[in-house]
């Protein structure tokens, strides 16, 4: 039995976006029952950046459910998941990775399996994850950054919009202190390209892993040029919407790091054998939510887990942005997950705070 609902959960604080902010983050919850297990998963895009909204999910989701529930309840295996990518009614990148991680994690266990065996890996005992610093008053990120590393984290990604002020200075003091903390700059293309020579030399001598996005990229051949100008790496986001860029990024730049955001993107397999095709190590993969509740979190650290770097801190502790949620966070020490389930989307029903759900028929 397949059920549908709306959660709508409030942020601690306003959730910012270019032309909007948000109170609340509304995605749909799936339930499904099978040999009175639960299974849950999420469809949500993110306002901002998704490309499909959430109305438009809701009426696929309703329009199709009893087709989804057949489709649960039938002969499920690998190629019949990777074929929801030619379902055209569900064809919202959103919906496809809820749906697919679902069936995966669904037919893993009537094969008395895990997910991870499924996709021939082992058993994830952690996931390194980095804490994010957000855009405020220099004293202000100072001290964010210092209770960060009291916590653990030795990797952070700061939010650095144009133009920089005290941002360079306040990360080579921090560096004379803690000489082991990694810092990753989240430009979110605000950097002037005319700037950008500019900016780099400023920060070519700090501790910086990588620079996301330092400004729009209309043409992947301008990345080269970008490239040679910094001596630190670039990394790509926003940049990679769909599975067929990212497999262009991979094949053009092998080295590029790239961040990858599953509930953007789609179907966990084909995101899966896009990666393996080009990066059998996963190599400068990294891994971040997009603001979901408990039980996508649990699904990208899942895919972190079958995609991403293990060598690198993916992007998954943004559930403290929530001022509550449907299921208790995960267990973080030392700035690694702890917890993670071996069946991603098995839990209890039972133990969802229902006041933050909303039935659909």
């Amino acid at each position: 039995m397949l059920q549908l609902f709306e959660y709508e959960l409030p942020f601690q604080t306003a959730f910012k976006t270019g032309v909007s902010e948000y109170k609340t983050r509304k995605g749909v919850l799936l339930h499904y029952r099978d040999n009175n297990l639960d299974f849950l998963s999420e469809a949500s895009p993110l306002p901002g950046f998704s490309k499909e909204s959430i109305d438009k999910v809701l009426k696929s989701l309703t329009d199709q459910k009893k087709w989804i529930e057949e489709f649960l309840d039938g002969n499920l295996d690998l190629q019949s998941i990777r074929e929801l990518i030619n379902i055209k009614e569900l064809n919202l990148p959103s919906i496809q990775f809820g749906i697919s991680f679902l069936s995966l994690s669904v037919l893993a266990k009537r094969e008395g399996k895990t997910v991870y065996e499924l996709l021939d890996k082992g058993t994830p005992k952690k996931i390194l994850i980095n804490d994010v610093i957000g855009h405020s008053t220099t004293p202000e990120m100072k001290r964010d950054i210092e209770s960060s590393i009291k916590k653990g984290f030795n990797v952070l990604k700061i939010k650095a919009p144009y133009p920089l002020n005290d941002l360079p200075s306040l990360i080579g003091s921090i560096h004379k202190q803690y000489p082991d903390i990694k810092f990753r700059m989240d430009a979110n293309q605000s950097w002037p390209r005319s700037e950008l020579r500019k900016i780099f030399s400023l920060l070519n001598h700090l501790p910086i892993e990588y620079i996301e996005e330092p400004c729009p990229i209309s043409d992947l051949s301008e990345l080269e040029k970008i490239q040679s100008e910094s001596n630190l790496p670039i990394a790509l986001d926003e940049s990679i919407s769909t599975i067929p860029r990212l497999k262009k990024v991979l094949n053009l730049y092998p080295k590029l790091v790239l961040i990858i955001k599953p509930m953007l993107l789609g179907n966990i397999l084909k995101i899966h054998e896009t990666i393996s095709q080009f990066r059998s190590n996963s190599k400068q993969i990294v891994v971040t939510t997009m603001l979901e509740s408990k039980i996508g979190r649990s699904m990208t650290a899942s895919t972190a887990f079958l995609i991403g770097d293990p060598e690198m801190r993916h992007g998954l502790h943004t559930g403290h942005l929530l001022a509550d949620d449907l299921l208790p966070d995960f267990i973080i020490e030392n700035g690694s997950i702890q917890n993670l389930q071996p069946n991603p989307c098995t839990d209890s029903f039972s133990q969802i705070k229902t006041s933050y759900l909303k039935k659909l028929r």
